[in-house]
């Protein structure tokens, strides 16, 4: 949809009435591709954010181009990283050290074993840290800097997003960089977030896609 408010990032008024737009996506992306308004491309597609305290800005997550986007508070864009060979970056979380990390959910068909997570340093250099994923959709880390990964599904030849269910993995830090994931919860269907709260409790939202309208939740799991 290019509709108005779209790709867009907005602040929610005082008296909860309305949004004040801060900074235009969509035309930015038009500034940076002309080019791909003449072929149909998806100029923008923002996933998620992450606000970095002291630096008044966000992080976000262009799906459409393999972007990480730095937004001020005072509506400028810049391109943050680059992640070169692992577009449709999706979500974006920071270790408890301040590290961020951002998901690839990987370029069609996202095949099996295709997605990874990405370590960005402080210039916005993108590192693999966890390879061997399937459509990485979200990620969190608990209080002891374990690494949960949300997995939206195991995709199929015939359907990418069919399959296997989605799952959380988890995985901890080791002499060599990540443990090998284990699978903390099964069988979500369509996950699309993951959130993990101080008493240890997970949350994930539910049927966030293909699904009918109206069935989406939020589920806590404990223990």
């Amino acid at each position: 949809s290019f509709g108005p408010g779209s790709r867009t990032l907005s602040e929610v008024r005082a008296d909860g009435r309305g949004l004040t737009l801060v900074a235009d996506l969509l035309a930015f992306a038009r500034e940076q591709y002309p080019d791909a308004l003449t072929d149909g491309l998806v100029l923008s597609n923002p996933f998620a954010m992450l606000y970095q305290e002291g630096q008044e800005r966000f992080l976000v997550t262009d799906g459409a181009t393999g972007h990480v986007l730095a937004v001020g508070l005072d509506g400028a864009i810049d391109v943050h990283s680059r992640v070169e060979g692992h577009y449709v970056v999706t979500g974006i979380a920071s270790d408890p050290a301040g590290t961020v990390h951002v998901a690839s959910f990987s370029p069609l068909p996202h095949a099996e074993g295709a997605g990874a997570i990405l370590q960005l340093d402080a210039d916005g250099r993108a590192t693999p840290v966890a390879e061997g994923l399937t459509m990485p959709i979200d990620l969190a880390f608990d209080r002891t800097g374990r690494m949960l990964v949300l997995e939206f599904a195991g995709g199929s030849a015939d359907d990418p997003y069919g399959g296997a269910p989605g799952r959380v993995l988890r995985l901890s830090r080791s002499e060599s960089g990540w443990s090998a994931p284990e699978i903390l919860i099964d069988g979500l269907e369509h996950p699309t977030a993951l959130a993990v709260l101080d008493d240890g409790g997970i949350l994930v939202s539910v049927r966030g896609a293909f699904s009918e309208p109206g069935s989406g939740e939020v589920v806590r799991v404990q223990g």
